[in-house]
């Protein structure tokens, strides 16, 4: 058998391990230690930066009004615009400094319109809200107001054409502009005594908006009423044109035959006050409380349900008038009461 070659004392081993020679030399192996950590993942690629985004545009803000005509024929627009404006600006400021930053939007046209204004209070004098719902009201009726000696009807009248002819839309209640400028107009103490002659529970604050244009209009006149019980007109200071003339119907001097006391209706019973005959203001008058014609509401004689059993409510003694005819019960789901009235629910309780 021949011989094996021998060993090389420096030949690695298979194992893997650092080994000595036998000249006291280490070899070191060119993998490291098992002994150390590993090395960190390599840190992945930052991301291209993105370039610097541009600031946001400012809100637009509404050109200034040049002329009157302007502001009339633009308003809704230029108002419209505003609260955009209001909306998307970044400054946060209160009532009174939007309502400075809206009197300089609209320049000296503006201006010079909100001078016409008047205040109840001084909170009012630069709240935002308070100055749009008025240049609301002077789009429409500009600084129409009622003469002294103007008929309240033919105001209101004159009021309600205006509307009409502006075309005022469809989701703007006419009527609810309309009381808004005659609340201004009006002295509130006064037409509540006047009221409270023809409506003893009257009060202001609940039952004016309650009322009718015609009993508005009616009631107005009663504590202004600057008619001549003479002759029938208002001439104020002036010498009144009946005296001196006959009467032809009693033939006594100093006043007219229309306005003779022996044929003057007093206390109509359709209006509750005194005029010429066929001359009621209630006439062609729709009465809230039965909705038949002819006649106001304080003098309706329909009789009246003061607690009704269907609704709990007050109304006329008539079914086709009981708020809860259009209601579905939550307790039986039947039509025709609310379910604080339901009398199943409260047979329900008893048992």
């Amino acid at each position: 058998m021949g011989n094996k070659p021998a060993k090389s004392k420096c030949e690695m081993p298979k194992t893997g391990k650092s080994v000595s020679t036998t000249d006291n030399t280490v070899i070191l192996f060119s993998h490291p230690p098992p002994h150390l950590p590993p090395r960190p993942p390599s840190r992945p690629p930052r991301p291209p930066s993105r370039p610097p985004s541009c600031p946001p545009n400012p809100p637009k803000r509404p050109t200034q009004f040049m002329t009157v005509e302007e502001f009339f024929k633009n308003w809704h627009i230029w108002k419209n615009q505003f609260l955009l404006y209001k909306t998307e600006a970044t400054q946060v400021h209160n009532e009174q400094q939007w309502g400075n930053t809206l009197l300089n939007l609209m320049g000296p046209i503006g201006q010079n319109i909100y001078s016409t204004f008047t205040f109840e209070s001084s909170n009012e004098i630069r709240n935002v809200d308070v100055l749009l719902e008025k240049f609301d009201e002077y789009s429409v009726f500009s600084n129409k107001k009622k003469l002294p000696l103007e008929n309240v009807y033919e105001y209101i009248n004159d009021l309600q054409v205006i509307v009409r002819d502006k075309n005022i839309h469809v989701n703007e209640n006419a009527d609810e502009m309309i009381r808004k400028k005659i609340c201004k107009e009006i002295d509130k103490y006064q037409f509540t005594n006047a009221a409270k002659r023809m409506i003893p529970t009257f009060i202001f604050s609940s039952d004016f908006n309650k009322l009718t244009m015609k009993e508005i209009a009616f009631i107005w006149e009663l504590y202004i009423d600057n008619t001549c019980k003479r002759c029938g007109n208002n001439h104020g200071t002036q010498k009144c044109s009946a005296l001196g003339k006959q009467c032809q119907k009693c033939n006594e001097l100093n006043h007219y035959q229309r306005m003779c006391p022996k044929y003057l209706i007093n206390n109509c019973k359709f209006c509750g006050g005194s005029h010429e005959h066929r001359k009621c203001p209630a006439f062609n008058e729709i009465c809230t409380k039965c909705q038949k014609q002819n006649h106001f509401s304080w003098k309706c004689q329909q009789n009246q349900i003061l607690n009704c059993h269907f609704c709990g409510m007050k109304h006329g003694a008539s079914r086709s008038l009981c708020p809860g005819n259009n209601i579905t019960c939550s307790n039986c789901s039947k039509k025709g009461h609310i379910a604080s009235k339901c009398k199943q629910a409260s047979r329900l309780h008893r048992s």
